[in-house]
């Protein structure tokens, strides 16, 4: 006989993971980041906070159901956009 604590981990083995982020989740994440900050610092913000995003994301192992090189290149084109944008 299991203890619940072991059944819990039989169940949990078998069952399929739970997916609630996926890649348009992050990518509206992503649109988001930097706005909430004063209008006049958010173009600077923004730079700055997907800068550190992309960096975290070249040592992020697990993608779950997010499509890494998708939401890297929308990160890499908002990037762009908002240096062009502080300019």
């Amino acid at each position: 006989m299991y203890s619940n604590y072991e059944n819990q981990r039989l169940i949990d083995r078998n069952e399929p993971k739970f997916i609630g982020w996926d890649t348009d989740r992050e990518m509206e994440y992503l649109d988001n980041i930097g706005t909430s900050v004063p209008p006049e610092h958010q173009s600077f913000v923004k730079v700055e906070y997907l800068r550190g995003y992309l960096k975290a994301a070249s040592s992020r192992i697990d993608w779950g159901s997010i499509n890494k090189i998708q939401v890297i290149r929308y990160a890499t084109q908002l990037l762009q956009d908002a240096v062009e944008c502080a300019i």
